[in-house]
């Protein structure tokens, strides 16, 4: 009171006479608070001896005490993976799990230099390309120097309680402990405050930031409670995905999709979301097998689909990520799970010349209601003219003309022709040359083969060169999986992969 009467006058505002007197007893080295009042004194006070051990604190505890309070602002997650302060990037695993990558205090998201490591970093693992690029989310500081202040002030604090305790008052220790709460609220805050930056993955495949805005330690628990928050607002990382996202991003190219290769496409591609944990995924492919959007099975080395849960019941805990467990489409899932039957019979060859009273075999073929081959069971041959037995062997009548052969399967018959001339002996029957060279869409190859290749595939002429060029963001990393895929069907793996 004395002090607002001393100084007080028309223009002054009264209240920021409290707020200077903090702020002098907070810089002065000889004034002394007592009770409600202050007073000037020979000695020094605990500003003084703050003051000066600041300037002894070593920068490398400086640092290391930084450090410890990041470790423990980002608390530990269930199903997340902590990475601190990385030099190397074989430091960061390589593996389909949700990963904060916390940058070291001094490597600033304002530091060119900082942002073209964490690019390198995740395109890289040790000599080799990252497979799971996606599944990283790096933490980045804006800057150290608030950070280090506090630190330096805690360490200083800190310094006097343990060294000059016994020579302070009973006031100047209630103030060292109040002193060191508010350092220590300090450096936590600071922390919230500097981390704010996050770079990941885009769907460009190029290095995306994020700014998470003004922190503090109220927004969450904890750093990663708080970043993953921001995420899953975003729609980048999900705690679980539907069975219908499955269906809409189901590789054209792939009649089956394993189980390892669904999972690691949430942590290797920018396109698909981050799942939180991956075990989400047994889930939604339990569901989804239930409702039929898609069959689950076990695929044997000879090729058999085994066991097959197709529109039944699976207790998500009987999924498991493997290239031996596959996802079939529902088309393909009936294919295994409903028994063939003959729908289409045909006549191989479907049209013929011979000599009167030659023979010729013809042989039934026959395709099951998916279009695949199927043996076709007690054939009733007949021909118009010539003579034909139950196993199909035709023999040509002594005149010459045109003839007719069908056969029948229950209710299913085809038809093929016959022309029988005469050719002067010794005279070859004339071989005529199929030759085709063009684009097919990768949508048709499965029709072109069907509907083209598959009454010349017994014909020991026929010969197929396949080609194929894709250009994908990727594509170094898929050519191993294409390797892989080359090796199980017998053929080269000679893939040639190369950067633009």
């Amino acid at each position: 009171p004395e002090i607002r009467l001393a100084v007080g006058e028309p223009a002054l505002e009264l209240a920021h006479v409290e707020t200077v007197l903090d702020a002098l007893a907070g810089t002065c080295y000889y004034l002394v608070r007592e009770g409600r009042g202050f007073r000037f004194g020979l000695a020094p006070n605990l500003n003084k001896l703050l003051a000066d051990r600041r300037a002894s604190v070593d920068e490398t505890q400086i640092e290391a005490r930084v450090r410890e309070e990041v470790r423990r602002v980002f608390a530990r997650h269930e199903h997340i993976q902590r990475i601190f302060f990385p030099e190397r990037s074989n430091e960061i695993p390589d593996a389909p799990v949700l990963t904060i990558v916390v940058m070291p205090p001094a490597a600033t998201i304002r530091d060119a230099e900082t942002r073209a490591q964490i690019a390198r970093m995740t395109r890289e693992h040790g000599a080799s390309a990252r497979t799971f690029k996606s599944a990283l989310i790096w933490s980045v500081p804006e800057s150290a120097e608030e950070m280090r202040e506090h630190a330096r002030t805690l360490l200083a604090l800190e310094a006097i309680r343990d060294e000059e305790m016994e020579h302070l008052d009973e006031k100047q220790r209630e103030q060292l402990e109040r002193q060191m709460h508010t350092a220590k609220r300090d450096l936590h805050e600071s922390v919230w405050r500097a981390y704010r930056h996050l770079m990941l993955l885009g769907d460009g495949n190029g290095m995306e930031t994020m700014d998470l805005g003004l922190l503090h330690s109220s927004a969450a628990e904890d750093m990663v409670a708080c970043i993953l928050h921001r995420l899953r607002e975003q729609g980048i990382v999900e705690r679980t995905i539907g069975a219908s996202f499955l269906v809409r991003h189901w590789p054209p190219a792939l009649r089956e999709w394993s189980t390892r290769a669904v999972r690691d496409a949430f942590y290797a591609s920018p396109r698909f979301p981050r799942l939180l944990h991956a075990d989400a995924l047994k889930h939604t492919i339990a569901r989804g097998v239930e409702a039929g959007a898609f069959a689950y099975a076990g695929k044997s080395e000879d090729g058999r689909y085994e066991p097959m849960f197709f529109e039944t019941a699976l207790d998500p805990e009987e999924v498991e990520f493997s290239d031996d467990a596959v996802l079939l489409k529902p088309e393909d899932a009936r294919k295994v799970v409903q028994p063939a039957e003959l729908t289409r019979i045909r006549i191989d060859p479907v049209s013929v010349q011979v000599q009167p009273g030659e023979g010729v075999a013809f042989r039934a073929r026959g395709e099951d209601q998916f279009g695949r081959p199927m043996d076709v069971p007690h054939a009733i041959w007949h021909a118009r003219r010539g003579h034909i037995n139950e196993e199909g062997h035709y023999t040509a009548p002594a005149e010459e003309g045109a003839d007719e052969v069908w056969v029948r399967c229950g209710e299913l018959t085809a038809s093929a022709q016959v022309h029988v001339d005469k050719m002067e002996s010794g005279e070859p029957k004339p071989e005529g040359r199929i030759r085709w060279r063009g684009e097919v869409p990768v949508l048709k190859v499965m029709q072109f083969y069907t509907k083209v290749l598959t009454p010349f595939v017994h014909n020991p002429s026929l010969v197929l060169r396949m080609e194929f060029e894709v250009k994908a963001p990727d594509g170094i990393e898929k050519a191993q999986q294409v390797r892989r895929a080359l090796r199980d069907l017998g053929l080269s793996d000679d893939v040639e992969a190369t950067y633009d």
